[in-house]
């Protein structure tokens, strides 16, 4: 996931949001540390930072 196009960028957080949205927390931090691994656009770079802190958010037993 390194300097993807901006039709494989709108995939990657639509993964992450499906599975926010179902839940999925743990699986959806995982998938947002590896996307920041990678050379991003600074606008989805903070958007996946965002989800990223949110799920652990979620998987301390708080709430985001």
């Amino acid at each position: 996931m390194n300097n993807p196009s901006k039709q494989e960028s709108q995939m990657i957080l639509h993964a992450i949001e499906e599975l926010y949205f179902f839940k999925r927390y743990e699986k959806a931090k995982g998938l947002a540390e590896e996307a920041l691994k990678g050379k991003l656009i600074d606008e989805l770079r903070k958007t996946l930072d965002d989800y990223r802190r949110r799920c652990e958010t979620k998987l301390e037993g708080g709430k985001a």
